[in-house]
């Protein structure tokens, strides 16, 4: 009953469910300033591992991105998971007002 509540919820307030993770666990990811610029390539991919410290806080650690480093990782049995196969994103090289944006119709 609880899980149907908070699917309710869920559709009328438009809110998607957060993704949970175990800790620790890593993300791939792109820089802020690939991400700026529109650049994806390897050397602009960084790893980020989330875990837990010895006072029992959550800390993010920052790695460059390799291909035997993810592999050492996960050998240690951290999972990885890689958000850079999503969606496309491009650069917003500029931005337009709506009082600027024309419109036409064929009526």
């Amino acid at each position: 009953m609880k899980l149907k509540l908070n699917e309710i919820k869920n559709w009328i307030l438009r809110r998607k469910e957060a993704l949970e993770y175990t800790i620790p666990f890593g993300l791939i990811t792109f820089t802020p300033e690939a991400l700026d610029s529109g650049i994806k390539d390897e050397q602009n991919k960084v790893i980020l591992v989330y875990e837990y410290n010895y006072f029992s806080k959550l800390v993010e650690r920052r790695y460059t991105f390799s291909d035997s480093r993810v592999k050492v990782l996960e050998s240690k049995g951290i999972p990885i998971y890689d958000k850079t196969q999503g969606e496309d994103r491009f650069p917003v090289y500029s931005r337009i007002m709506p009082g600027e944006a024309v419109y036409t119709s064929k009526f």
